[in-house]
């Protein structure tokens, strides 16, 4: 990436503090927070250049989302969960990308639960489904989902493997119905409504199966494996989230000493913690930046990526995310009262952290 574009998108990345509570009240990003993303091409950080997008490698989009999550959850997650699903531009065709990634204010969201089906009918798959979660939902412009396929009778078709073959489609946003069902206690304003899809039928362009094997463009990012690629945008996600509850915490630690009777023996514990877990949470961090650089760095000399590698990503994310819960559970109880309160800054990153911890991605070790 040349600089004088970096440079550009660095100027996008620092957004105004008091839009962070307007977004949470308003349970969606403001518009103030969309043009600026929009601006700096955020949501299209993947995309390749012909297409309005920025081609940035996945190391340079990971300190990008970290730098956001460091500010609010929701705007980072939002950003996040779009520009990832605007990867899939890579598995689809010049016509279909010209529709659903030129324009300007493109943004995709989805999800990659296989909870629909699609039938082949001639030149088209007919395709009906329900998906929840779909972060970004109300100012998404384009929507992927996975189906499983069924023949004619509704009989699931199998793949190689003996398992059920399951195919991404993408639908513009008229061919959606949003399901406002986003109740969670945290990352409000990420608005992860769920739709539905019902008896639309797909063009054969508009579908693809998510391998870098599918892949119809040649950019590196389109080689990268997916599995990996998702864990560590949602690792850090969660550790610029951490970061920024140390900070708020140590904010609110001093500020306690002035008012309260906090004693030297709990000034000093809390202050070595505070130390401790911010070294800790540097470490980890850099480390699945190290991991997700050495893999790029094999992809652009164009070697296989040692399978070891990958797998060591997986692990580290995981290690990361227990790192980001255990830092805010030990962390918390020394905030004091105030930090129960739920339109206080640290109530809210507590709550974003607790919500986005649960992504299933991160959830449980694969094999």
């Amino acid at each position: 990436m040349n600089g004088l574009l970096m440079d550009k998108v660095e100027q996008q990345l620092y957004f105004d503090s008091s839009e962070f509570t307007k977004a949470e009240l308003a349970g969606i990003l403001t518009a103030r927070q969309l043009d600026q993303i929009r601006a700096g091409r955020l949501f299209k950080m993947f995309v390749p250049e012909i297409f309005g997008g920025l081609n940035l490698s996945l190391p340079e989009v990971l300190h990008i989302e970290e730098a956001l999550a460091r500010q609010d959850g929701s705007l980072a997650w939002t950003v996040t969960l779009c520009a990832g699903a605007a990867l899939f531009a890579g598995y689809l065709d010049d016509e279909v990308n010209g529709q659903f990634s030129l324009p300007e204010h493109a943004c995709w969201g989805g999800s990659g639960a296989a909870t629909g089906t699609a039938r082949r009918c001639g030149d088209s798959f007919l395709v009906n489904g329900v998906w929840n979660y779909a972060t970004g939902a109300p100012h998404c412009t384009a929507f992927t989902a996975n189906c499983r396929m069924i023949d004619e009778e509704g009989e699931p078709l199998i793949d190689e493997h003996g398992e059920p073959l399951v195919r991404a489609f993408v639908f513009d946003r008229s061919e959606v119905e949003l399901i406002f069902n986003w109740q969670s206690s945290g990352m409000v304003a990420s608005a992860s409504h769920g739709f539905r899809i019902s008896e639309v039928y797909v063009p054969l362009n508009r579908s693809f199966y998510i391998d870098a094997s599918g892949a119809l463009r040649k950019e590196i990012i389109f080689q990268y494996p997916f599995l990996q690629l998702a864990e560590s945008t949602l690792a850090v996600n969660l550790s610029g989230m951490a970061a920024h509850f140390l900070l708020e915490a140590g904010a609110i630690f001093e500020r306690r000493q002035g008012v309260a009777n906090v004693s030297a023996r709990e000034r000093r514990i809390v202050g070595d913690m505070l130390s401790d877990y911010g070294q800790r949470l540097n470490k980890e961090s850099a480390e699945v930046h190290r991991l997700v650089a050495e893999s790029w760095k094999a992809l652009e000399g164009e070697e296989v990526i040692d399978p070891e590698l990958m797998k060591g990503i997986s692990v580290q994310c995981r290690k990361l995310r227990s790192l980001c819960l255990d830092l805010v559970h030990d962390v918390y109880p020394h905030c004091g009262i105030g930090a129960s309160v739920a339109s206080s800054t640290i109530n809210r990153i507590w709550r974003d952290l607790h919500t986005a911890s649960q992504h299933n991605l991160l959830l449980y070790p694969r094999e």
